[in-house]
């Protein structure tokens, strides 16, 4: 009978139980026998459960990051995040697309390498990350192939008790020429 019951058990069935019909050490041993089986049931259910809620939390955190991702890469400014030290731990889309390169290769090195123009920006990038406290730059130029206008942000970022900063940059080169257009009209007349 016990031997029978013990089978049950390396199955994974639980619940097969002895019956006990004496008070001796056999019947002991055998009470015992089913309060093990009973409690290894719970345990199981109780794993089971665990293992469901975490596989549920896993696939919502997936869900969360790929949402946040394409987000992140959706906005049509530069975004690219930095630690204190200037290295880019985030890089979107725009970022690749205005630098050809892309995220993988640029996360892990000095934002100043692949944007030589944000190289100003180090001490302010420093002192919103200190501060906590954002600032904007307006019609800044960067020279490329081509003279451009940007907009230039920088927002204080605490993640995981780590600190560092979100650059924003916007061209604006299109609506500083048609300010500028506009300006020699106003000369004219």
């Amino acid at each position: 009978m016990m031997v029978d019951a013990t089978q049950h058990i390396i199955r994974g069935d639980f619940s097969k139980k002895i019956s006990v019909k004496t008070k001796d050490e056999v019947g002991i041993l055998a009470e015992e026998f089913n309060v093990m089986s009973l409690q290894l049931q719970k345990t199981l259910d109780s794993l089971k459960t665990e293992i469901t809620e975490r596989y549920h939390a896993e696939d919502e955190l997936r869900k969360a990051r790929n949402y946040l991702k394409n987000v992140f890469n959706s906005i049509s400014s530069i975004l690219i995040s930095v630690n204190r030290e200037g290295f880019i731990t985030q890089w979107n889309s725009a970022a690749e697309t205005l630098s050809g390169i892309r995220s993988a290769e640029a996360v892990g090195k000095k934002v100043w390498e692949l944007f030589p123009f944000l190289k100003q920006y180090e001490s302010k990038i420093s002192e919103v990350v200190t501060d906590k406290k954002p600032a904007v730059f307006y019609k800044e130029v960067m020279e490329s192939e081509e003279k451009r206008y940007v907009d230039v942000s920088l927002y204080p970022l605490v993640f995981n008790g780590t600190s560092g900063a979100v650059i924003r940059i916007d061209d604006v080169t299109e609506i500083e020429k048609k300010d500028e257009q506009l300006r020699q009209m106003q000369r004219m007349d």
